[in-house]
């Protein structure tokens, strides 16, 4: 006689079966040690449910209550960057099991940032990834005394700190290299100070003495001191400066259409050269920039993090630190012919 009811001696491989999956795919989501996709994740968990299966390890972790949670305090998602940021640190957060508790930094305000960090603190996290343009040293160190946490994105070799972010100091010479392979020898670095951004701001100054190693003429300009592109771009001309290295690839673009109003092509008056790499469309524009790897970025902060909650004791050893390198993309610097003697 057939059952309405499922049988209460169901096992591993009914749940297996009534999923759709193998066997050892449900084991890994009753473990939660492995990878599992979270569609294939949430049909084991609704076969296991429908099946009443609980085995001893699962019920013990279902009495714990809900799963722990990392803070994230991160930039605006309008800038691209961070909002891919965002998107793969809360898939690879929740891949190792983790909820994310999150607040975005809409504008830089350090009472209002610290207010963010200790509300996510507050609410339980165990563990924050900070993933803001610029902290000041004496907030990250505070922080980083009291809970888990991760730096992300900017470089802070010369804090103590956890710290996973670009090489931005190897950006600035991989730009500056091609400049200079392409017969470029006068440009303009656009910049920011370091309380507005670490990663901009090392970076820049890094192509800035590079260029200065190289030989090359090279002035910096700080992007808050621009109140006019247009007017910023026929400097870069009376300069005499053959490239612009844009702070980041939004101020790329917005140079770009400066030079354009100002009846400039680019690269053919006037190379242009960005960083970050994401931005949809930049592959139909040409534009050169350095693209930054988000997704491998955001799998080493995941793990990471995880590893400081779930080990306390890595937290007594020394910080680590981890600069990634970008990937040079080319389209929006011309060749120049070889100076005259």
């Amino acid at each position: 006689m057939p059952h309405d009811r499922p049988p209460q001696t169901a096992t591993i491989i009914d749940v297996a079966r009534l999923a759709g999956v193998s066997k050892s795919t449900v084991s890994r989501v009753i473990r939660d040690q492995e990878k599992v996709a979270p569609l294939t994740r949430e049909k084991v968990l609704a076969a296991a449910r429908e099946l009443h299966y609980t085995p001893d390890q699962w019920a013990r972790r279902l009495r714990q209550g809900p799963a722990p949670s990392i803070g994230l305090v991160i930039s605006t998602v309008d800038i691209p960057i961070f909002a891919k940021l965002n998107r793969y640190l809360h898939e690879k957060l929740r891949d190792r099991g983790y909820h994310v508790v999150q607040e975005m930094v809409l504008e830089y305000d350090e009472s209002l940032i610290r207010s963010q960090i200790d509300n996510v603190q507050g609410l339980h996290a165990s563990g924050i990834i900070l993933a803001v343009g610029s902290m000041p040293d004496e907030l990250l160190l505070t922080y980083s005394s009291r809970v888990p946490l991760l730096y992300l994105g900017a470089p802070t070799p010369e804090l103590p700190i956890e710290n996973i972010a670009w090489d931005s100091k190897s950006d600035g010479r991989l730009i500056v290299d091609h400049l200079y392979e392409m017969g470029h020898r006068h440009i303009v670095i656009q910049t920011e100070q370091k309380s507005h951004s670490r990663g901009t701001w090392a970076r820049t100054t890094a192509a800035y003495v590079h260029s200065q190693t190289l030989g090359m003429t090279a002035s910096l300009v700080d992007v808050f001191d621009i109140d006019d592109v247009d007017t910023h771009v026929r400097s870069v001309l009376r300069q005499g400066a053959t490239a612009v290295v844009c702070a980041y690839d939004s101020w790329l673009f917005e140079t770009w259409r400066a030079a354009k109003r100002c009846g400039l092509r680019v690269p053919e008056d006037l190379s242009l050269v960005g960083s970050d790499g994401v931005a949809d469309g930049l592959d139909l524009l040409g534009a050169t920039t350095v693209r930054h790897p988000v997704d491998q970025l955001a799998t080493l902060a995941a793990n990471r993090i995880v590893e400081l909650v779930e080990n306390p004791d890595l937290r007594r050893g020394p910080a680590q630190q981890l600069y990634l390198p970008g990937e040079l993309l080319e389209g929006s610097v011309r060749r120049l012919p070889p100076a005259t003697p």
